[in-house]
C-alpha cells in the first residue's frame, strides 16, 4: 500500500512541478486516492484471511494450545495494527 501511495504522490508532485504551480492539499488527497484505489481491497482481504486462519488457534482447546493462544493473539493484533497504520487516512495524517 505504501509503495503505491508513495508512487502516486511522486507523480502528483511531478505534475504540479510541470504545471508550475505549488503542490496543494487537494493534490495530496488526489494522490492518496489514486494510490489507494488498487490496494485497499487486497490489504483487507489479506488481513481477513490471516485473522480467520488464526482464530481457530485462539479458541481451540487441544493439546499445546496454551502456548499457541498467546502467539495467535499477538499475530491477530499485529495484523490489525499493521493494516490500520497502512490505511490511506494514516498516510494523509
Amino acid at each position: 500500500m505504501l509503495v503505491y501511495l508513495d508512487g502516486a504522490l511522486k507523480r502528483r508532485r511531478e505534475l504540479a512541478a510541470a504545471e508550475r504551480r505549488p503542490f496543494t492539499e487537494d493534490d495530496l488527497k488526489a494522490a492518496i486516492q489514486d494510490g489507494a484505489v488498487l490496494r485497499v481491497r487486497p490489504t483487507f482481504m489479506t488481513m481477513t484471511a490471516i485473522i480467520a486462519g488464526l482464530l481457530p488457534i485462539k479458541f481451540d482447546g487441544g493439546t499445546g494450545t496454551e502456548v499457541m493462544r498467546h502467539l495467535a493473539a499477538r499475530m491477530v493484533g499485529d495484523m490489525v495494527s499493521a493494516t490500520v497504520l497502512a490505511l490511506p487516512t494514516m498516510y494523509y495524517l
